[in-house]
């Protein structure tokens, strides 16, 4: 009875009707541009930007906040009025770069619209 049920399973040819295929592969969005300007993202003080950089495709900003020199200092970059941001002791960067549109300078894929420094 075995032998018969194993017979009868490898005649059984498999289908693979059940697994939808693109008929044309889509093309993935490039992840960052170099087409961002600075206007898009005004930088107030005390945030200094440094010089804007390339990586490969991308654009890059890099804004940092410096505080003072007081013992256990902290300085924040918060983003879009958010409680988010970074924070360093006396001193942080945030890295922002240009989305693949050219349209928005972003933050961990988050469109970044305004940044404020402050010191705790």
């Amino acid at each position: 009875m075995v032998l018969l049920i194993l017979l009868f399973l490898s005649s059984i040819e498999l289908l693979d009707s059940c697994v939808p295929t693109p008929s044309v592969p889509m093309p993935m969005p490039p992840p960052c541009s170099q087409l961002c300007t600075p206007a898009q993202l005004s930088v107030p003080p005390p945030i200094m930007e440094q010089p804007p950089s390339v990586s490969g495709a991308c654009a890059i900003r890099t804004l940092r906040c410096v505080v003072p020199p007081v013992g256990g200092t902290t300085a924040t970059i918060t983003y879009n009025g958010g409680p988010g941001g970074v924070s360093g002791l006396g001193m942080v960067d945030f890295v922002v770069t240009c989305n693949g549109a050219g349209t928005a300078w972003t933050y961990m894929g988050t469109a970044v619209t305004s940044v404020m420094c402050t010191i705790t």
